[in-house]
């Protein structure tokens, strides 16, 4: 069982902060347009860094890294970043996304390139170094958990080294951030909020793939409805919310998403009255609870084949580590 939060936001190299440029800026060719001996060029180092990734070698990999790279990459990237994204994508191939190529940019400035289609039409910051540039978007992982990758590459001699590495989630339980998007709207027209609220922010989770340098060219669309449902499921369940309708009245806290057997169940975490070692009484108390959950949260029940819950006799607060015990509930 994952906790979706932060669990695979790979934060990994940055670059400093950035300045737009408003004049005309570079020759973007893109996809199938690419001459062939280019894109053969640069997958040699594509496939090499994926390779090395694969193999959790950080030594070939930085092998690879531009000298700017060498300097700027954080502590945690061979510590954390690279065994976690190596676990996820090892003996899997990858596909290509996107790609584009970039030529005679100006130096520190921003090329904004617009690419991608229907729905997963996205813009990329690209951050040009005065020399060209390379971007390549892979997907990897399996059905449960897709990732990312972004290699941007600049062109150093005659030989392609990467200039800025990513990966972030670009999907989760088999659908992607705009997938997610359509899930939690027809949730909502459903009447059912909750689920819509905690589908909503598994969308927002895989919302930026390639880093904050990519956005999803209806972005303004997931922050809207984002808000919408923010705004109407505070109205409607203030927590801590009581569960009236249980004879113990717990206190739900706190609900959100976790991957639990590669899907996408609700974690509903509540205070409860009955004591932790009393597991047979908070056992009652959760089998009454669940049987009432689709009062109490709507189609909550239905929608969901697992539900996992998490019941505390103290309330979390963030400095504390309280005890808990949990129950998962799986449903035809």
């Amino acid at each position: 069982m994952k906790q979706l939060v932060g669990r695979l936001l790979m934060a990994a190299l940055f670059f400093a902060d950035l300045q737009h440029c408003d004049a005309k800026n570079g020759d973007v060719v893109k996809s199938q347009a690419i001459d062939p001996k280019l894109r053969s060029e640069v997958e040699k180092t594509v496939k090499a860094a994926y390779g090395a990734m694969q193999a959790n070698d950080y030594a070939k990999l930085s092998a690879l890294f531009s000298e700017k790279l060498k300097k700027s990459v954080s502590n945690d990237f061979a510590d954390k970043f690279l065994p976690q994204i190596g676990s996820l994508i090892k003996d899997k191939p990858y596909r290509l996304f996107d790609e584009f190529f970039v030529s005679n940019p100006f130096k520190d400035s921003i090329v904004k390139v617009t690419s991608g289609k229907g729905n997963l039409e996205y813009t990329f910051d690209l951050h040009a170094e005065g020399h060209d540039a390379y971007a390549t978007f892979l997907l990897s992982g399996d059905a449960t958990d897709e990732v990312m990758i972004c290699l941007l590459m600049g062109k150093y001699g005659t030989e392609w080294k990467l200039d800025l590495l990513r990966g972030e989630d670009f999907g989760l339980a088999g659908k992607n951030a705009q997938q997610l998007f359509d899930q939690a709207h027809s949730l909502r027209n459903d009447g059912d909020l909750i689920d819509a609220v905690n589908i909503m922010s598994a969308a927002n989770h895989c919302a930026n793939p390639g880093g904050p340098y990519f956005k999803y060219s209806n972005w303004e669309h997931f922050r809207d409805f984002t808000d919408t449902l923010d705004f109407e499921s505070q109205r409607k369940f203030p927590f801590p919310y009581t569960a009236d309708v249980v004879k113990t009245k717990p206190q739900v806290f706190n609900v959100h998403m976790e991957l639990y057997e590669g899907k996408l169940a609700p974690m509903i975490v509540y205070q409860s009255s009955v004591y932790l070692k009393d597991t047979v009484a908070l056992k009652v108390e959760n089998d009454e609870f669940h049987s009432k959950l689709g009062t109490i949260f709507t189609g909550m029940d239905r929608n969901n084949k697992a539900v996992l819950y998490r019941a505390y006799n103290e309330k979390p607060n963030g400095q504390n580590s309280p005890r808990y015990y949990g129950f998962i509930k799986k449903q035809d």
